[in-house]
């Protein structure tokens, strides 16, 4: 049997550990976990890495309702690097921040703080081997905008850019004084 086909049967199985039934009136979080947990590793060693995300998905969901944060985060920060090998960049950084937080909740900052370390890693080593070298911004000094002028300026990028992203929580930090 290959890989395929084993992830699909751990997929199947996890499906069935988290429904309910007739005589089965709660999911099984913890072994519907486990097996997307198997079910990924099986697609990520055949390079299927659409699936594996979306398995790495599941596993986080269940994972989470079982209660194991920890658990529910490292596979969401899995999910990202799926995300990252499929220069999916965006879900990439939404899969990211869900880690970020879930870690967070579970009082762990030094693991939500290398989720954003490893993930801006990861791009800065994209980008150099993509032969476009990133320059540092130099800013002028400019009139202050309103917050609803930086949110127009946002939504005005579909390009997930880390280093400006960070510029802007520390403005916005350094203007609440926190």
């Amino acid at each position: 049997m290959s890989n395929s086909a084993k992830a699909d049967k751990y997929m199947k199985e996890g499906d069935s550990h988290s429904s309910t039934g007739l005589l089965k009136w709660k999911p099984n979080w913890g072994d519907a976990a486990e097996s997307y947990k198997a079910a990924a590793k099986l697609y990520e060693r055949d390079n299927k890495l659409e699936e594996a995300a979306k398995a790495h998905l599941k596993e986080s969901y269940a994972f989470y309702k079982y209660g194991v944060f920890f658990h529910a985060g490292v596979a969401k920060r899995e999910e990202a690097k799926n995300r990252f090998e499929l220069k999916d960049y965006n879900g990439m950084m939404a899969d990211a921040y869900s880690a970020h937080r879930i870690f967070m909740e579970d009082g762990k900052p030094d693991q939500a703080g290398d989720v954003f370390e490893n993930i801006a890693k990861n791009l800065q080593k994209a980008i150099s081997e993509s032969g476009g070298e990133r320059k540092p911004r130099r800013y002028k000094r400019k009139k202050k905008k309103t917050d609803d002028e930086m949110e127009e300026d946002d939504e005005d990028t579909n390009i997930v850019d880390v280093p400006s992203t960070v510029d802007k929580i520390h403005k916005k930090i350094r203007r609440k004084r926190i």
